[in-house]
């Protein structure tokens, strides 16, 4: 898992019809990268999402992005974590995703199971 860049990011939301939930981001350029939000988790009060690229790249890491509400209620904005958070926040990811692997170590079981 990677922070992202050192810039917030604007974002719309883009939901395919397969319940994938697709954002796209500007950078600090007006560029645009469309993501994929595959989690969201809170930290001592504070939420977090984890996104991964669209674009095709070979690259395997996604980033975990702070979401701030904007006053409107309407959308929201995501900030890079500093190098702290970053620290702060890696261990709660991992032990969301140990425990998304036991359950599914369970699952694969129970199917065994009832074989």
């Amino acid at each position: 898992m990677s922070k992202a860049h050192d810039h917030e990011h604007d974002h719309d939301h883009d939901h395919d019809h397969e319940g994938h939930n697709h954002i796209t981001l500007l950078d600090e350029e007006g560029k645009e990268a469309e993501f994929e939000m595959v989690l969201s988790f809170e930290n001592e009060g504070q939420e977090y999402v984890v996104l991964f690229p669209l674009d095709g790249s070979t690259e395997d890491e996604g980033v975990i992005l702070r979401v701030e509400e904007d006053d409107d209620e309407e959308g929201a904005t995501f900030l890079n974590l500093s190098d702290e958070e970053f620290e702060r926040v890696l261990p709660v990811y991992s032990e969301i995703v140990a425990g998304m692997a036991d359950d599914d170590e369970e699952d694969d079981e129970d199917e065994v199971e009832e074989d």
